[in-house]
This record gives structure tokens, sequence and C-alpha cells, in this order.
């Protein structure tokens, strides 16, 4: 074959890789104010479910027609396969969104779920529509989903706790992607500490108050109310203001 044929060969090649392994950009969607984005390395489907969680957000769940068809025209699952947030491993039959949400709106594809081989989660086909795959033995793309309405900010003023002679102002809510607190120096302006949450996408911080030094490292510590979205169930973390370890958690009886 000739060299230049081989060249232009493998530039094409790679660019199909390219393209085949290229995310998407994260997409707001105006009907339900949620963010989404897609990521096209092929993971199991336990493995698609925890990459979400550790980007702040979950596995998606499709609720509605008019979610299913934003995502399909806005080209964020067209033409490809991928995991969804949805199982019926405990009960086969009885499928369950990862989030707790109801199981009212399908969109299975002709003649699925099949259970063909015991395929116990949810997929998409390249057209939209549903089926039912197996979580090792297929590793897809798969969907995230963040809660953009908890883009809300709760702010208070707290003692001086980096000693330096000023206040601090304290913002505890979610970005959008991640609950977070954010301590300021209100003298210079200076981010002094900023915390993640990274393992609780379903909560929403409530409320925060700030106490003593209780490990020794010479730093007030932030006592977090939050509470879980789906069912209003609450609960209060005490952690580090400069390192956001936990120190402490408690479950609000209800």
């Amino acid at each position: 074959m000739n060299k230049t044929i081989i060249v232009i060969c493998a530039i094409l090649n790679l660019l199909v890789v390219t393209y085949v392994r290229a995310n998407t950009a994260k997409l707001i969607n105006p009907v339900n104010n949620h963010v989404y984005q897609r990521f096209d390395v092929p993971a199991t489907w336990g493995k698609a479910k925890t990459s979400c969680a550790n980007k702040g957000g979950y596995l998606a769940t499709i609720t509605s027609q008019a979610e299913n068809d934003w995502l399909y025209n806005n080209n964020v699952i067209k033409n490809k396969w991928l995991f969804l947030g949805a199982s019926d491993s405990e009960n086969e039959g009885q499928w369950k969104w990862i989030t707790g949400e109801e199981w009212n709106y399908t969109n299975w594809h002709s003649g699925e779920p099949n259970n063909q081989g015991n395929e116990d989660y949810l997929t998409m086909n390249i057209d939209g529509s549903w089926n039912d795959g197996k979580a090792s033995s297929t590793p897809l793309a798969y969907l995230c989903e963040w809660d953009k309405l908890l883009k809300t900010y709760t702010q208070m003023v707290i003692s001086d706790s980096n000693s330096d002679g000023s206040d601090e102002f304290v913002l505890i809510g979610n970005d959008g992607f991640v609950n977070k607190i954010v301590a300021i120096d209100r003298q210079n302006k200076s981010v002094i500490s900023e915390i993640d949450f990274l393992a609780y996408p379903e909560y929403r911080g409530v409320s925060l108050n700030v106490v003593d030094d209780m490990n020794g490292n010479n730093a007030a510590e932030f006592v977090l109310l939050m509470t879980k979205k789906l069912d209003g169930s609450s609960v209060i973390e005490t952690r580090d203001s400069v390192t956001g370890k936990l120190i402490e958690s408690y479950a609000v009886p209800r």
C-alpha cells in the first residue's frame, strides 16, 4: 500500500477513536434545570455508578418523556449505547431508580426487558429506547446527572478562625455539582477553606454553625445540618473547618 495512503488511514483512524471517546460537555436542561454529561470511556454499571457519585452526581435517571426527548434531541444520548441509573437486581422485574424516585415512566424497546442471560441493569439503545443489560460483561458509556436546583447558599459570619484579627464569611450550599462549605476572610477576601461533600449529592445543606476546636488543631469546627432531598431525613455532621475531615455524625430522629 502507498505510504501516503497509510498515513491518511492512520489519521482517519485516530480521528474516529477521538470522536468515539469524546465526552459531551455539561448541559443544563431548561425543563428541570438539571445538568447532564455523557462519559464515553466504557465502564461496568457499578463503576459507572461510582464514577458519577465521585463527581458529585448520580447515574442518570430519566423519569419523563420530556426528559428523554430533550436528552436525545440535544445529542446527549443519541447514537450511544450507555448505562442509566436503574436496576432490578434486588427483585427481578421490579425496576428501581438509584435515587429512590418513583418508577412511573418507561421507554422500553419492543420486546424488552427480557432478562436474557440475567440482565439487571438499565441501558439505553442508540435510538433512545431502553434495554436491560448485564452489569459486568458489557462495559458501556454512561450518563451522569446533577441536581442544579440546589444552587443556593446560606451565608453567616463567624468569629476569627485563622487568627488574623478579622471575622470570616461562611457560605454553605451547592454549586450545581457538589455540596460545599466555603470560608472567606472578611479582611483580605481570601478563601480560608473550601470543603466539598462529594459523598452526599443526595443531601441539601440546610444550616451551618461553628463550634470551638474539638480535635486539637487550633481551628474551629463546622456543624452542618443536611436534609435528604427525597425523603426529608436529616443528618448533622461536625467537620474540621480546615481539612473537612469528619469528626462526628448524628442522624436526626424523625
